[in-house]
């Protein structure tokens, strides 16, 4: 019967998985800061889907703050990198990559509040680095480009001020940005680059009563440039 018959699974203890998944994660690090690369598909693409695969796990738990480390700062390079073409795709997969850390960041207990807080600005401002290479090729007045991950949005466009001033930009996810009519703008005739990243898992620490416990929230995240120059 079924009651009596021998499950040969081995079940791999969490220290080994968390030692594991380290281990990889530390690898693609290596493997990225010495290559030689000169392809973007060796230099960009390879790294982020490795990053994004070895992120994506059932028990968030395996990733530690170690490795959400590594994992960001081979993020933050490639993001950066000459070769990053910023196209949908490439960017659907740093998205996707960034969500996983996110989403493993929302549920550590350990973590502390400055490191949480260190690894919340990171992602943040990798994913608005994210959107603005979006508009690397943009024209003004083009439609917004917007990118879906299950877990981090990110939506770009190029507008007039005309456009700009008193818009309403909403996100798939229903996520909405209102700006005034009278948006104060340095110039009224160059193109504004508009940003939008809404990042759904609640990653920024915020104290609570209890020393040890922290309540957060997911964010919506803003940019406007002008000119090269960001808009306060």
């Amino acid at each position: 019967s079924r009651s009596l018959q021998t499950v040969n699974k081995t079940v791999v203890p969490l220290k080994e998985r968390k030692r594991s998944r380290r281990k990889l994660l530390a690898s693609i690090r290596a493997l990225s800061s010495s290559s030689k690369s000169t392809t973007a598909a060796q230099a960009v693409t390879a790294p982020l889907q490795m990053i994004r695969d070895v992120t994506n796990v059932e028990d968030l738990a395996e990733l530690t703050d170690e490795s959400r480390e590594i994992a960001m700062e081979v993020l933050s390079s490639v993001t950066g990198n000459p070769l990053n073409d910023f196209s949908v795709e490439t960017v659907q997969t740093s998205v996707e990559a960034l969500g996983n850390i996110a989403q493993s960041l929302s549920s550590a207990e350990s973590t502390s509040q400055e490191t949480r807080t260190n690894i919340s600005s990171q992602i943040e401002s990798i994913v608005v680095s994210l959107g603005s290479g979006l508009l690397t090729d943009s024209e003004e007045g083009e439609d917004a480009v917007e990118v879906v991950g299950e877990k981090i949005k990110v939506k770009a466009q190029k507008k007039t001020p005309e456009m700009m001033r008193g818009a309403s930009v909403k996100m798939a996810n229903g996520a909405n940005a209102r700006f005034p009519s009278d948006l104060p703008l340095p110039s009224s005739s160059q193109p504004v680059d508009l940003v939008l990243a809404n990042i759904e898992d609640q990653i920024y620490p915020t104290p609570s009563a209890s020393s040890s416990n922290y309540s957060t929230g997911s964010i919506l995240v803003i940019q406007l440039k002008q000119g090269g120059g960001e808009v306060s």
